[in-house]
C-alpha cells in the first residue's frame, strides 16, 4: 500500500522499465556511450558511438544473458529520469526479471546499482515465478537478444526451464557473415540488427527492399553497401531452426497428457525476438502445435509480472 512499484527488464539489446501504478513503459536501447572513461550518451544517442575513436570513444552495453559485464547504473539513472520514479514521495520499489539460475554474487551487483540509483527496495523474479502458480500445463518461450529462455510447466510445477544461446544476436553474427562473404565488407552489431528488424518486418509483409548500411572496407574505410532483404532469410532460418529444435527435445520430455494440454492450448511466445518473421511458425511446425504470440510480446511480460506484487 505504501509503496510504488516498478519492473525492470534489461536484457542485451534493451533496457524496459515499467510503472505498475501508472501502466507506463519506458524503453530504450541498452547501452551507453564514453569519452575517455566519461558516460556521455545513453540510448540512441550513444549508438553513434560505434564509429567514433575507438581509442577515446567506448559504446558499452553493460548487460548479456543477465550478468552485468559494466556498470547498469547509467542505464538505471536513465531510466528512473524518464519515467520519473525520484519524483514521488515513495521511492521506488523494484522487481528485476533475471534469467533462471542467476546466482547471488550477480544479484547482488543488481541490487547495489539499483540502490545506488535511489531504489527502496529490490526483488527478482524468473520465469518459473512468472508461470509457475495456479494448476497450469503450458509451455512458453521467451526469445531475446543475447538468449532463447524455455519453460515447461505440467499442474502449476515447473519441470524444465533452460536458455539457449540462439537468438536476435545470433542472427546479426550470421548477417554479419553473409555481408562479409559477398560484399567483402564488415557491418557492426548494430547495423546488423537494424537490418534484422528491417528485413523482418518487410518479409512478414511479403515484400522486399533494397536495404542500405554503413560498413568498413578491407582498407577500413567507410563505405555505403546494400543488400536485398529477402537475401538475409537463410540468416534467420539458420537460428530459428535451432530453436525449432530445442523446443522440440524439451517438449518431448514431458508426459503424452502434458503435450496434448499444450497443444490444446497452444505453446505461449513473448520476448523481444518473438515477432521476427518465421519463429512462431518454425517452432509450432516442429512441434506439430499452435504458437500463440502475445500482441505485446515485450509489454505483455512485464504487466504479468504484476501478479508477483500482489
Amino acid at each position: 500500500m505504501f509503496e510504488r512499484w516498478y519492473i525492470v527488464d534489461a536484457g542485451a539489446y534493451a533496457f524496459r522499465l515499467y510503472d505498475v501504478k501508472a501502466d507506463r513503459m519506458v524503453r530504450f536501447p541498452a547501452c551507453y556511450g564514453t569519452h575517455n572513461g566519461a558516460v556521455e550518451a545513453v540510448g540512441k544517442e550513444a549508438l553513434g558511438y560505434v564509429y567514433k575513436d575507438q581509442r577515446e570513444y567506448r559504446l558499452n552495453y553493460p548487460v548479456a544473458d543477465g550478468l552485468l559485464i559494466h556498470d547498469l547504473y547509467p542505464l538505471v539513472k536513465e531510466g528512473f529520469a524518464q519515467i520519473g520514479a525520484n519524483e514521488h514521495l515513495l521511492k521506488p520499489s523494484v522487481l528485476v526479471y533475471v534469467p533462471a539460475g542467476l546466482g547471488t554474487e550477480q544479484k547482488e551487483k543488481w541490487t547495489d546499482v539499483l540502490l545506488r540509483a535511489g531504489a527502496k527496495k529490490v526483488k527478482f523474479a524468473t520465469m518459473a515465478d512468472l508461470y509457475g502458480h495456479g494448476r497450469e500445463t503450458m509451455f512458453c518461450i521467451h526469445a531475446g537478444y543475447s538468449s532463447c529462455e524455455f519453460g515447461l510447466f505440467v499442474n502449476g510445477t515447473c519441470t524444465m526451464c533452460r536458455s539457449i544461446p540462439f537468438a536476435g544476436q545470433q542472427v546479426c553474427e550470421a548477417i554479419q557473415m553473409l555481408v562479409a562473404s559477398r560484399l567483402n565488407c564488415l557491418i557492426t552489431m548494430e547495423d546488423a540488427n537494424a537490418l534484422m528488424i528491417t528485413a523482418s518486418s518487410l518479409m512478414t509483409e511479403h515484400k522486399t527492399a533494397l536495404l542500405s548500411a554503413t560498413g568498413f572496407d578491407r582498407y577500413q574505410n567507410f563505405v555505403k553497401l546494400d543488400v536485398k532483404s529477402s537475401e538475409l532469410w537463410p540468416c534467420f532460418a539458420q537460428v530459428e531452426d535451432q530453436i525449432a529444435l530445442w523446443a522440440k527435445s524439451l517438449f518431448e520430455t514431458v508426459s503424452l497428457s502434458a503435450q496434448q494440454k499444450i497443444a490444446s492450448q497452444g505453446v505461449q511466445l513473448s520476448g523481444g525476438l518473438a515477432d521476427l518473421y518465421g519463429l512462431s511458425h518454425t517452432v509450432s511446425r516442429a512441434l506439430g502445435c499452435p504458437v500463440i504470440c502475445s500482441k505485446e510480446p515485450e509489454y505483455g511480460m512485464l504487466k504479468a509480472l504484476k501478479e508477483q506484487l500482489r
